[in-house]
């Protein structure tokens, strides 16, 4: 690895011959994209023939992701058209490098995805400075750090597509999740006031709400409540389907084929909140 301009660039994730700033395919810039719902979309835009600029702050599992491009699942995608960086989202520094090397690359940025995002189970009386700070440092401000690096640059083209990674609970409310409802809170109105502010631009602003999507995070969420509860794992994870319609957890996919819908087919939505969710919302 080698530093670039405050943030770590992976060199071997860079592999190819590529002339740099002449991607002609679209380009889509997609934060947390080391696992999960960030690493699914990857996935999904890689099928589709797109560019990717990839963020995360985990080095080793944005590797793994990266690797699964070569794949069938990634259509075989030339790494030259894969750019994967280190970034830190509550770092602004850290995110403008990532857009920086990002348009040095590709020399443009046509779709993002502001993925990344932290959980933590707490309640206003519980919840401690630090870990309120966390939570909304990356759930919020990363989200503006990230819009305020990308926006300019779409603006100079003319066009471009924003989606925010928001959640259910934009929708309802939920016990012991006070600092990530509240983050997602923000994050929904946001998707709004952004939307009404640069529609006459051509910029297109909308946000995906998912329900408990099968992901690392929601794992680690329920192992908790398992220990809690003092309940088996297999017994959380009953408890959770059991609140949707569906009767099942979402899976990462499931979110990534309507993140790609939103960003690049859905032409005439902008300051929508798109559910996916099992019908929690409508039970």
């Amino acid at each position: 690895m080698a530093e670039f301009e405050g943030t770590l660039v992976q060199e071997e994730l860079q592999a190819g011959t590529g002339e740099r700033g002449a991607a002609k395919c679209p380009v889509v810039l997609i934060t947390g994209a080391a696992t999960g719902i960030g690493a699914a979309t990857a996935r999904k835009f890689a099928q589709e023939g797109y560019a990717l600029i990839l963020g995360d702050i985990n080095v080793e599992a944005l590797a793994a992701t990266v690797e699964s491009l070569k794949g069938p699942n990634g259509a075989q995608l030339p790494l030259e058209q894969v750019l994967a960086v280190r970034c830190d989202v509550t770092d602004k520094e850290s995110i403008k490098a990532m857009v920086a090397a990002g348009i040095d690359q590709f020399g443009h940025i046509d779709y993002l995805f502001a993925n990344a995002g932290i959980h933590r189970n707490n309640t206003i009386l519980t919840i401690s400075d630090e870990e309120l700070e966390l939570v909304v440092h990356t759930n919020v401000f990363g989200a503006v750090y990230t819009v305020q690096a990308v926006l300019p640059h779409m603006l100079e083209q003319g066009q471009g597509s924003i989606l925010f990674n928001c959640s259910d609970q934009w929708f309802i409310g939920k016990k012991n999740q006070f600092a990530y409802g509240m983050t997602k809170g923000a994050i929904g109105q946001i998707t709004r006031s952004l939307a009404a502010e640069f529609a006459q631009q051509n910029i297109r602003i909308n946000a995906i709400c998912p329900g408990t999507i099968d992901t690392p995070i929601a794992q680690r969420a329920l192992s908790n409540y398992a220990q809690r509860a003092g309940i088996t794992l297999e017994e959380a994870y009953q408890e959770e389907r059991e609140l949707f319609l569906s009767k099942r957890l979402g899976t990462p996919e499931e979110v990534a084929e309507m993140a790609f819908f939103i960003l690049v087919k859905a032409t005439f939505s902008t300051g929508s909140h798109f559910g996916i969710d099992g019908g929690l919302c409508a039970s």
